[in-house]
């Protein structure tokens, strides 16, 4: 029938995977939604989480939390 991976079919490790992905980018949208950021910041996280999936959302993983000092630096005002 398939493969088994420690008696488990491959499909069921692949949908728990998916799921877990899934629930990582419901929570980094919503924490993105109540950062105190420019809307600019807001849609540029967005896009990069959207473009590139794993690396988007493992970069705002890491660097979320530096974001508002990141724009105090850069000067980007809030609208």
């Amino acid at each position: 029938m398939g493969d088994i991976i420690g008696g488990v079919p491959w499909w069921v490790l692949a949908l728990v995977l998916f799921a877990a992905w899934v629930a990582v980018c419901l929570w980094a949208v919503a924490k993105l939604l109540r950062m105190d950021v420019a809307l600019i910041t807001k849609v540029l996280w967005a896009l990069a989480i959207l473009a590139f999936p794993v690396a988007g959302l493992i970069a705002f993983l890491l660097l979320a939390d530096r974001t508002p000092q990141m724009e105090r630096e850069l000067g980007i005002r809030r609208y």
